[in-house]
């Protein structure tokens, strides 16, 4: 199970690809619409009548995983906030909240809202 602990092998924490993992869905989905409509499997059907798009959305992996992982993080790095006894927790916490945050942001506000 991943902790905070140091790998002696290559010398970074879960924590530390979590968060870089967090920030670079929060860049890959700030950038176009495009990359959110890949995650939740989008299929664009046009329709005959004035050109009007409609889009089917299907909520299956990788998406409701994604965004399983985004809450799961979300919601364990807040209640480390409510719990912790030092600065130190609670400022790697909040580091975690600010891209989880955004690429839910930007999941949620992508495809025209």
């Amino acid at each position: 199970s991943p902790t905070l602990q140091k790998d002696t092998e290559c010398g970074v924490t879960w924590w530390e690809v979590a968060y870089e993992a967090c920030w670079i869905l929060a860049f890959l989905t700030s950038k176009d619409d495009t990359v959110v409509q890949g995650l939740m499997n989008a299929s664009a059907q046009h329709r005959n009548n004035g050109g009007e798009m409609n889009l089917t959305f299907s909520c299956q992996p990788p998406l409701s995983t994604i965004l399983e992982a985004l809450a799961c993080r979300l919601e364990s790095s807040t209640k480390i906030i409510r719990t912790a006894d030092s600065m130190v927790g609670i400022s790697r916490a909040l580091q975690m909240c600010i891209p989880c945050l955004r690429s839910l942001g930007n999941i949620a506000t992508s495809c025209q809202g």
